[in-house]
């Protein structure tokens, strides 16, 4: 039998405010309109970003920049039932009371209930059942006499029908309809009996207070102050009830019969938490027993806990993620999220119920035994997330699948499920298919995000709920097929009718019922289900969203996850529904209360919809609460869809005040009066009444939480990714206590329990001791057995703690050598950790007791570490040296080389063991005295020697590879290379090896008339003979009929690069790698998932990939990851040699990054923009982070948005990575130091190159004052003669700063119109609009020569310059202003190129060596473009153009003109090439020496030229007659 379909409802829905969506989506629809269309109708692409920018402006003019926007979602309405209510009003005010109870009364029959529609822009909306009750509240005595005569005998009447018949329902019907009556206030009491003895709290506490409140108080009191607190007692809030005995207690006093016992108020209130405590437990309230069932831990979500500060020394640690690399990548994204500012913690809480603890993984629930640590059971209806094996071997590689995002949502992000709930018998957990978590950022070809769904999610998820003590059993899970289960089910008074649901986060567990917040068809409703079977009982609809923001849209995805759920107290349950919406139900009459509108936030609605240009995804999930907070009688939340801390009065939705959120990303609670809040960089108190500041306690420098903490009634226990926790008093917001963590391991989401506290992090769950309660243990466990090893143990970590080093590390050197006691994994490493770092000379007093240095560096690599650092730092560099040496002679496999691990003389650098081996060796060296200095050389020398005596060439090249890497620049590493390059050892990994070691010591470049007598004998000098060629073939470039999109390629530059240039091919969606002379050197690489989510390829150009050679290593980094290929494994080879998806590329794109611009985001003066013009900019220091790779001999230099990292090039391995630098920064490098360049200069960081460490701090130039590098120099620009409404300086200074060497050295003045250019050898060329062309060396800061070029340009607006072996060709010129319509460039600025107009310049050949000219004089050059995929070697200069004439029915041609490099005379100048008429095209040049020939052809189906040097003499030109 099919499903029944859902009713509708009887009320309609209206917007709570006019939603500005549409405006701006139309806005956007403009964009793409007008943006495509300037490209079809083919208008200069500098018009369609002008158009695209008039597009965005309009966008922008809906609303106030700094305003957010309206709410999103409709309310409940009845336009019915809201003209009766203003007809009873009307009644009221005219005085006709009879009439209008009757109204009134028909109003409070109806089931249903619907908010008022407001008048106006309103923030707070009352619902029409909440109205007329309102009314009656209010009425005078004629009207309360009126409508007591109209009323009061049915529920006199009815309420005795329904308790002689025991009709609960009836009960509740006259409590709910006759509240205001005195049948209504006997039911009201009798219905919250029956609430509390069947479990039911809430609906208790709500009828209760509003008895509590009516006038009928006083004849139901003491009574009522007794069940009033017994209600909140068992709703879980045991301090309110405590509070409300003690105010009450004194004001009322009198005897009470609860339970057949006599009970006085009075005594009640002088001990309020011993009487709960004793009479909660008689059939009113089940006991708590201390446990932390849900979330927050309590229905308030204001629990406050009584515990003491941890001991961080795990008890056991329980994994969440199946495999270490899982852990390591989770640690990356946490890092790299505290790199830009911000700090990721984890999604879930644990629960901690009785003798079980229960956390959401990326496997499932997963529950513990608190006692012993031992997994009891893992439960999950949906697929495990986290990292894939890989398909053939099955094993981990330790590099990122596409499920590790998912690992990521799930660990960071997914609130809705990671939040759990538990009844004390069963687990209560909403699970999210893998599916619905993926939004996948796809770039448009505009350079905007947007966000897309995976195609095989269908809009839904499930509650489940496991049994704690079977094994998990699934006991019930909604939806579900009530059908097939009782096919006689009402599934209208079920919860089984819940098909494409999507339960918005975990329920809220109050006695035997689930509350819990659900979206269906846009709908968002509170469904109260009975915890033991998921039946629903009730169910209140609260609002509607659009189909454009409803759950199933990739807009929603920051909804899908924030986890939201209900808080209830004092008989009201908040719902927090997003979008710009709060509403309050209450519970017992099942009605709404009030609902409260706020202002969305413009960038969490832009963040959300991808509009940034990074990754959007936890941009606006983060940073809120899942749940609003009430205590006090106010009600506070944080929205996940705003900026704002709000404060609401809990009975009436009324703001009472509201702060920026700003850093702020959790409500910690409320105590005393005051909000504790924890946000990104300190935690604040803010005075409930009033909404102001009291004090704030900044976390220290570099630090971020880690974790939501612990509030007690005197502190904050706060966790850190320092990593401890540190305790916070809350009186004043000072520091009283801190908890560093054992291990590194960083502690997380802590819940108090049993005397201890758990922490549930992001790889492990960990329970550690509270450091009071552990006390009373170990003193318990000394008089039980004087001799206890736990008891010892425990007492000797506690003494380490306190500072007491020397008798903490005897009591552990006793336990370990009890058999009586194991003593936990790294328990002893740890400790000793640990002590070094509280008295460094009491545990170096001891430590040769604990073994020979190698023995100590074997067992515990990083207490080593921690020793070696520590002799350094008390000047000892012999018992540094002896325990270095023992991590030198240790076993290769005992440390990995994918290891990193945090320097523990610096927080913000992870590095490598070979590395920190290799920093440490060198500072040991430097601080030895003479015989040190000879005993360290001959061990090295004797380490080298054994490693190239090894049995076998593999295991020879592998212990030397280890040396080398480890040696460094100590004397005997330049012998541990030399017997590397010797090595016999094959395969592609120590050929690699060896070729990256003999690029550290380049050999000099041949002479440049060596390579010239080259060139002529391949392409002689003579007569060139053009041949048209039949239409190409697909060759993989340019197959697919789209553009050739030329990529810079980093280290290409260089004359013996291998990898001279990179060209997308759209077609196949490839990169196609050529060497100097346009050949192929490789196999197409594709890169199609990258750009298949890039929209539209054709037009993002190169801004979304990097590449980078490095001598036969390619590299290529796109926003899917970085990855390696060998370019000699052949072409029918497999050429990846490694793949990193962990440094993928982060900066999406902006405006400027579409212009052009140089590394680090600055705009590039590339010869086409003055030296003394003003470069404007936007101030954004993070633009451009993220992003650019950086080959050196020495490593792969890897920029991050907040990080670097410095990798193995042969390998992928990291070697060190730096964290927390500064965003947006322009890296430079030579061979021992790296700087990175602020965008402002100030605060410019410089590394060392060996292992990272921060070097120095200093200032440098502007990124618009930064012309070019080199190496590590910057040449900068100054001008001299800048003023006010000038744009452009007359004269400028040109400077080399060397930032390491502290030294700058002028270049000399010039003319503000003159223009600089890098030629590609290490020289700066800077051209006077005169003439004068001088060129610099800047290795040293010479000037090469000073030449005055004939015949300069009348006007100078472009310059190029390249370098050809002995001389530059330097052209130089002007845009053609006047082009028509007929002349358009070969491929189109969206592609990349910068010049868009024709050009008429003049081309010199000068020598590179004196600046003298080559040539006769200038070869003019009219209406051309540059061809910008010519290949560098080749021995013409190419220009190309598209010509379309009416003669040839608009059919395009190609123009081709070629000159010679050697002569300057025109070889070819052919008009009339047919091409393909796409939108855009490709061209590819090619010269063969063995042809003598050169090739240049457009795309795949287009003609070719072939142009071959014959040697012959030219023909003789005919004379004229």
């Amino acid at each position: 039998m099919a499903k029944r379909a859902i009713q509708p409802r009887r009320a309609v829905f209206s917007p709570v405010h006019a939603a500005s969506a549409p405006v701006r989506r139309s806005a956007r629809r403009l964009n793409w309109a007008w943006a495509i269309a300037a490209l079809l109708l083919g208008l200069p692409p500098a018009a369609a970003f002008a158009i695209e920018a008039v597009a965005n402006a309009f966008e922008g003019t809906d609303e106030p920049a700094d305003e957010g926007a309206e709410p999103a979602v409709f309310l409940p309405s009845d336009r019915g039932r809201e003209r009766m209510l203003d007809r009873g009003r009307r009644l009221v005010a005219d005085g006709r009371w009879s009439d209008a109870a009757t109204i009134l009364d028909e109003l409070l029959a109806d089931e249903h209930d619907a908010f008022v529609d407001p008048e106006g822009a309103a923030t707070l909306q009352t619902s029409i059942r909440t109205a007329a009750e309102q009314v009656i509240e209010s009425l005078p005595r004629d009207g309360k006499d009126a409508y007591l005569l109209l009323v009061r005998a049915r529920a006199d009447r009815q309420l005795a029908t329904a308790i002689a018949t025991s009709d609960s329902p009836a009960i509740l019907s006259v409590a709910r309809r006759w509240f205001h009556t005195p049948a209504g206030h006997r039911a009201a009491v009798l219905a919250a009996i029956m609430a509390l003895e069947s479990g039911e709290p809430l609906a208790a506490a709500n009828w209760l207070e509003r008895l509590a409140a009516s006038s009928a108080a006083g004849e139901f009191e003491p009574s009522l102050t007794f069940m009033r607190a017994l209600a909140r007692h068992q709703a879980g809030d045991t301090e309110a009830a405590a509070d409300l005995l003690a105010a009450n207690g004194q004001r009322l006093g009198g005897i009470a019969q609860l339970g057949g016992r006599e009970e006085s108020l009075s005594a009640a209130a002088a001990q309020p938490r011993q009487w709960l405590s004793t009479h909660g437990t008689q059939g009113w309230a089940r006991p708590t027993g201390g446990d932390w069932s849900q979330l927050r831990g309590s229905p308030a979500r204001n629990t406050i806990a009584e515990a003491s500060r941890p001991l961080l020394v795990p008890r056991y640690r329980v994994p969440l993620v199946r495999h270490p690399d899982e852990a390591r990548q989770l640690e990356k994204q946490r890092r790299a999220a505290a790199d830009t500012g911000r700090s990721l913690i984890p999604a879930g809480t644990p629960l901690a119920v009785g003798a079980f603890l229960v956390a959401h993984t990326p496997l499932g629930i997963l529950a513990v035994d608190f006692d012993s640590g031992r997994r009891l059971w893992l439960a999950s209806s949906v697929p495990a997330g986290g990292l894939q094996p890989d398909d053939d071997t099955g094993d981990f590689d330790g590099r990122l699948r596409p499920a590790a995002h998912e690992l990521g949502d799930r660990t960071f992000d997914d609130a809705t499920s990671g939040n759990l709930a538990s009844d004390g018998q069963l687990v209560f957990a909403v699970e999210s298919p893998p599916e619905s978590l993926v939004s996948e950022i796809t770039i448009n070809g505009f350079g905007r995000g947007f966000l897309r769904m995976a195609p095989d999610w269908h809009a839904g998820n499930m509650l489940s709920a496991f049994d704690l003590g079977s094994q998990g059993e699934l006991r019930w899970q909604l939806p579900r097929d009530s059908e097939a289960e009782n096919p006689e089910a009402d599934t209208d008074n079920t919860a089984d009718n819940q098909a494409a649901s999507w339960y918005l986060g975990g329920p809220l567990v109050i006695g035997d019922e689930l509350l819990v917040l659900v979206e269906q068809q846009g709908e968002v409703r509170l469904d109260v289900l009975a915890a033991a079977d998921g039946k629903r009982r009730w169910s209140q609809p609260l609002a509607t969203y659009d189909d454009d923001e409803s759950i199933v849209n990739p807009v929603a995805r920051s909804r899908r996850l924030a986890g939201l759920t209900p808080a209830a107290a004092e008989g009201i349950v908040v719902c927090p529904v997003g979008g710009g919406c709060i509403v309050a139900v209450e519970a017992a009459s099942r009605s709404l209360l009030w609902a409260h509108s706020y202002r969305r936030a413009r960038a969490a609605i832009e963040a959300t919809r991808a509009e940034d240009t990074g990754d959007p995804r936890t941009a606006a999930i983060q940073r809120c609460d899942p749940c609003p907070v009430i205590a006090q009688g106010r009600v506070l939340v944080t929205p996940h869809d705003a900026e704002t801390l709000l404060c609401l009065e809990a009975r009436t939705g009324k703001a009472l005040w509201s702060v920026p959120s700003g850093q702020h990303l959790r409500i910690a609670g409320v105590v005393r009066g005051q909000v504790i809040v924890t946000g990104q960089t300190a935690v604040e108190a803010i005075d409930l009444q009033t909404g102001r500041p009291t004090w704030r306690w900044p976390y220290p420098e570099g630090t971020r939480p880690s974790g939501r903490g612990i509030l007690t009634g005197q502190s904050l226990l706060q966790p850190l990714d320092s990593p401890e926790v540190v305790e916070i008093a809350l009186a004043d917001g000072r520091l009283t206590g801190r908890s560093p963590a054992r291990g590194g391991t960083i502690p997380g989401n802590l819940v108090p329990h049993r005397g201890e506290i758990v922490s549930q992090g992001i790889e492990s769950l960990d329970v550690f001791h509270q450091e009071a309660a552990l006390d009373e243990r170990i003193e318990t466990a000394f008089e039980a057995d004087p001799h206890s090893p736990w008891a010892r143990f425990w007492r000797a970590q506690a003494a380490i703690e306190e500072g007491d080093v020397a008798k903490g590390l005897d009591w552990l050197a006793e336990v370990a050598a009890s058999p009586r006691f194991r003593i936990p994994p790294g328990g002893v490493a740890e400790a000793v950790e640990r002590a070094m770092r509280r008295d460094f000379a009491a545990v170096m007093a001891r430590w040769r007791t604990l073994g020979s240095a190698a023995d100590v560096a074997s067992a515990a690599p990083e207490v080593a570490r921690m020793m070696v650092d520590g002799f350094l730092a008390a000047g000892d560099a012999e018992a540094a040296w002896d325990v270095c040496h023992g991590l030198l002679t240790m076993a290769p496999r005992a440390v990995s080389a994918e290891e990193l691990f945090r320097d523990p003389t610096d927080p913000a650098l992870t590095l490598a063991p070979d590395r920190w081996l290799r920093s440490r060796l060198t500072r040991i060296t430097a601080a030895a005295p003479q015989a040190l200095a000879d005993r360290i050389t001959a061990s090295c020398k004797t380490a080298v020697a054994t490693a190239a005596a090894a049995a076998t060439p593999q295991e020879q090249h592998r212990e030397l590879e280890r040396l080398v890497e480890q040696l460094g620049r100590h004397p005997t590493g330049a012998d541990a290379i030399r017997r590397l390059m010797g090595a016999s050892a094959v395969g592609s990994e120590p050929a690699i090896r060896r070729e990256l070691l003999g690029l550290q010591a380049p050999t000099p470049p041949a002479s440049a008339l060596a390579t010239l007598d080259t060139v002529a004998s391949a392409w002689p000098l003579g007569r060139v003979e053009s041949q048209r060629l039949a239409r190409a073939e697909a060759d993989g470039i340019g197959a697919g009929g789209m553009q050739a999109i030329p990529i810079q390629v980093v280290g290409g530059g260089a004359p013996d690069a291998r990898v001279a240039q990179a060209v997308f091919a759209n077609g196949d969606r490839s990169l196609l790698v050529t060497d100097q002379l346009g050949r192929a050197v490789a196999s197409p690489i594709s890169i199609g998932e990258s750009w298949g989510r890039a929209g539209l390829p054709w037009i993002n150009g190169a801004a979304l990939v990097d590449v980078a050679a490095l001598g036969r290593l390619l590299f290529v980094r796109t926003i899917d990851g970085l990855n390696c290929y060998d370019l000699d494994a052949g072409r029918d080879a497999e050429s990846l040699l490694w793949s990193r998806r962990d440094f993928a590329r982060t900066s999406g794109l902006s405006g400027f990054d579409r212009l052009g611009g140089g590394v680090g985001g600055r705009v590039s003066r590339d010869g086409s923009i003055p030296l003394g013009m003003r470069i404007v900019e936007p101030e954004d220091p993070a633009r451009g982070g993220g992003r650019g790779l950086l080959p050196l001999a020495q490593g792969l230099i890897v920029p991050g948005t907040g990080s670097v990292a410095f990798l193995d090039p042969a390998t992928g391995h990291v070697f060190w990575e730096r964290h927390r630098v500064p965003q947006g920064s322009e890296w430079i490098a030579d061979a021992n130091s790296l700087c990175g360049c602020t965008a402002d200069g100030r605060g410019s960081i410089v590394l060392s190159l060996d292992d990272g460490r921060l070097l120095e701090t200093h200032d440098l130039p502007n990124r618009r004052q930064r012309l070019a590098t080199a190496g590590r120099r910057i040449v900068t620009v100054h001008s001299l003669d800048e003023l006010p409404g000038r744009f452009t300086a007359r004269q400028v200074r040109l400077d080399l700063v060397d930032p390491v060497g502290h030294r700058t050295v002028s270049l000399g003045e010039f003319s503000g119109d003159s223009r600089a250019v890098e030629t590609g050898d290490g020289r700066l060329a800077v051209l006077a609009p005169d003439g004068e062309l001088a060129v610099f060396d800047l290795a040293d800061a010479t000037r090469v020569f000073v030449s005055v070029l004939p015949e300069p340009p009348a006007r100078l607006e472009r310059l190029v310059v390249q370098a050809w072996h002995d001389r530059y060709l330097v052209l130089a010129g002007c845009d053609d202003h006047d082009q028509v319509s007929d002349i358009s460039p070969l491929q189109s600025l969206l592609a990349g190129l910068v010049m868009t107009l024709p050009q008429s310049i003049s081309v010199w050949a000068v020598d590179r060596h004196d600046g003298g000219l080559l040539w006769p004089g200038p070869a003019r050059i009219e209406r051309q473009y540059l061809l910008e995929t010519q290949p560098p070697a080749a021995p013409i200069l190419i220009f190309c153009r598209l010509l379309e004439s009416e003669t040839t029915g608009g059919e395009r041609r190609l123009s081709v003109l070629a000159i010679d490099k050697r002569t300057g005379q025109a070889v070819v100048e052919d008009e009339q090439v047919p091409i393909r008429p796409p939108l855009s095209f490709g061209c590819r040049v090619i010269a063969e020496a063995d042809t003598h020939s050169v090739t240049i052809g457009g795309e795949a189906g287009s003609d070719r030229l072939k142009l071959t040097f014959t040697g012959q003499p030219p023909p003789i030109p005919e004379l004229p007659r």
